[in-house]
């Protein structure tokens, strides 16, 4: 799986501890990827992961993946998530770092407005909770 704006880790911490095998998490700032390494560390989840400490955009062609799953947790600040989106709905595996039926799951703020789709990644779900919203990607042919 794949933690994009990981923040704390919080997301993909709790995917390992409910028993996914491997995690990538992605983080630009400096202090949270050092939290993060410390939080696997305490917690005896760091084999299987890795932390890589860039923006989410600029990971992307370098992650190895394929992921079956990514959750993202953007601030709310940030109004585009195409830059993030469209990558990982390229058709290709050497363009995007998903497998074929992969859930990307998307955190943001309500007055954000999400495409239906971004390449291959077809939106399936929408949930609002207060001011946030949850939005559900799975790639397709």
């Amino acid at each position: 799986m794949l933690d994009l704006f990981a923040g704390t880790g919080s997301l993909g911490i709790e995917a390992l501890s409910r028993g996914v095998p491997q995690a990538d998490f992605v983080e630009s700032n400096r202090r949270q990827c050092l939290r993060i390494r410390e939080n696997l560390h305490d917690l005896g989840l760091s084999q299987g992961t890795k932390v890589h400490c860039r923006e989410a955009a600029q990971a992307l062609p370098e992650l190895e993946g394929p992921y079956h799953l990514v959750l993202m947790d953007p601030p709310y600040r940030m109004t585009d998530l195409s830059p993030v989106l469209d990558p990982l709905g390229e058709p290709s595996l050497e363009a995007s770092p998903l497998e074929l039926g992969a859930m990307v799951v998307v955190g943001h703020s309500k007055r954000v407005q999400l495409a239906d789709r971004y390449g291959t990644l077809s939106r399936t779900d929408t949930r609002r909770y207060g001011d946030s919203m949850v939005d559900f990607f799975i790639k397709e042919d």
